[in-house]
C-alpha cells in the first residue's frame, strides 16, 4: 500500500529535522515524532545507557515505526514523519541480516510519498544534546547512507535548502502542492 499522504522528513542527527517538524505541527500538520529519540530519552529517564546493542535499537526503532505508520493508515490528510521504518529497517540491514530479512517484505508494502525530504548535515547549526551524542562527521557519514538507501528503495530524494525553519516548512509545502 502506498501512502501518498505520509510524508518524510529524513537526513543525519542535527540537521534540523525535529525542528522542521515542531514548525509544521505548529501551522496544523499531523507529526510523528522520531522514535530513537524517544528510545534514547526514556532509557536515559532510568538511568541505563542511551542505546542498546545496535541490533536491538534498531529492531525497537522499527517496531514503533512501523506502528506510526499503522495507527495512521486511516489518515487522509498529510502526516509528516521524523525518519520512518526505511531509517530503522538500514540499521537493521547492518545489524542483523536474518531479522532484516524477515521485515524485508514490509519495505514494499508500507510505502510512504515518493517524495522524501532530506536535510543535509549543516554544520552552523549541528549541536549535540541529551539524545545526540554522535559527532559531526558521523552525522554526514549517516546523512549520506539513508540517502543512498532511500533512493535504492525507488524514493525520489528532495534536499533540503539549508535556510529558515520557516522557509523549509514553506519548501515543503510547496513541493507537495500544498501551498502556492
Amino acid at each position: 500500500m502506498i501512502k501518498n499522504n505520509f510524508i518524510v522528513i529524513s537526513g543525519g542527527p542535527g540537521a534540523g529535522k525535529s525542528s522542521l517538524l515542531h514548525a509544521l505541527h505548529q501551522r496544523g500538520y499531523s507529526c510523528m515524532a522520531e522514535a530513537g529519540r524517544a528510545i534514547i530519552k526514556g532509557r536515559l529517564g532510568k538511568g541505563l545507557s542511551p542505546r542498546p546493542d545496535p541490533a536491538s535499537f534498531a529492531i525497537e526503532m522499527f517496531e514503533r515505526d512501523v506502528l506510526n505508520f499503522t495507527v495512521n493508515l486511516l489518515q487522509t490528510i498529510p502526516v509528516f514523519f521524523d525518519r520512518s521504518l526505511l531509517d530503522s529497517a538500514s540499521l537493521i540491514q547492518e545489524a542483523d541480516r536474518e531479522y532484516f530479512r524477515k521485515i524485508k517484505p514490509l519495505l514494499h508494502s508500507h510505502r510512504f510519498c515518493n517524495k522524501v525530504f532530506f536535510a543535509a548535515p549543516w554544520k552552523a547549526i549541528y549541536q549535540n544534546d541529551a539524545e545526540r551524542d554522535q559527532s559531526f562527521e558521523t552525522s554526514v557519514d549517516i546523512y549520506e547512507r539513508l540517502l543512498n538507501w532511500y533512493r535504492f528503495q525507488g524514493y525520489t530524494a528532495v534536499i533540503l535548502p539549508q535556510v529558515s525553519i520557516e522557509e523549509r516548512a514553506d519548501f515543503i509545502l510547496e513541493e507537495l502542492g500544498l501551498i502556492s
